[in-house]
């Protein structure tokens, strides 16, 4: 259930809601409505039929939500941010990062507007792709959607059984990586170009984590050799989300 919606360029809760009053989706800026009674949780629903995604969080969507609340020290969920008109799944002010959940399709513009609104708040976006969307066995083993994104996958379900983790290359495939500490972000102290490039444009943003694929580089745990024939794989993300999305 949505329990926040736009009124007049401020963010109001659904049981202090009007029901006389339009509301907007803070997701897809479309017209919404209030219920409310003495028998049913006040929320906000969308005025017309909507593809929202604001509107159809999963099951798993929100345990992942709920999972990094009681994980993180001082993270919020659903937090508004009325200047760009958006509301963060997951916020940890104190490291100014964002946590984006993504069980479902999702556009390449969509998401890079997304980062790119989050961003121009000063926060690092990092993105949570569910393996039951976003699933890298159905596509060509070799293409890996390397990009200047922090992003990592999970298969969490709704009572909240599972882990996050990064891909690793393993010959002619990938396999799931150690579980990843999000609780421990860390700072860059070295130089990009002691990366390879595809790692290199992953640093970009300012934080990466323990046991991720930079991590497991830096520690030595690992070395990420390219294949020799997919030297610049920066095209296929927009291939892979485009294909997710049809």
């Amino acid at each position: 259930m949505i329990d926040k919606a736009f009124f007049k360029d401020r963010i109001v809760q659904a049981k202090e809601a009007r029901k006389e009053d339009l509301f907007t989706c803070p997701e897809c800026l479309s017209p919404m409505k209030v219920k409310k009674g003495l028998y049913k949780r006040a929320h906000f629903y969308h005025f017309h039929p909507s593809s929202c995604f604001h509107a159809s969080k999963s099951k798993e969507h929100k345990a992942i939500q709920e999972y990094l609340k009681r994980l993180i020290r001082g993270a919020q969920l659903e937090f508004p941010l009325k200047q760009i008109r958006r509301i963060a799944d997951v916020i940890w002010p104190e490291v100014n990062i964002i946590f984006e959940v993504q069980c479902s399709a999702i556009s390449l513009d969509h998401l890079m507007q997304r980062t790119k609104d989050y961003e121009s708040l000063n926060y690092q976006v990092i993105w949570l792709f569910h393996l039951n969307q976003f699933n890298f066995k159905k596509i060509n083993p070799h293409v890996r959607p390397f990009s200047n994104l922090t992003y990592y996958f999970t298969d969490m379900n709704r009572f909240q059984k599972g882990y996050f983790y990064d891909l690793i290359p393993d010959l002619n495939h990938y396999r799931q990586g150690p579980r990843i500490d999000l609780t421990m972000p860390k700072e860059a102290s070295f130089t990009y170009k002691s990366l390879p490039k595809p790692l290199r444009d992953r640093i970009a943003r300012k934080y990466y984590f323990k046991n991720d694929l930079i991590d497991l580089h830096q520690n030595g745990s690992f070395r990420y050799t390219p294949p020799s024939l997919k030297e610049n794989i920066q095209p296929y993300f927009e291939t892979f989300l485009t294909w997710l999305s049809k």
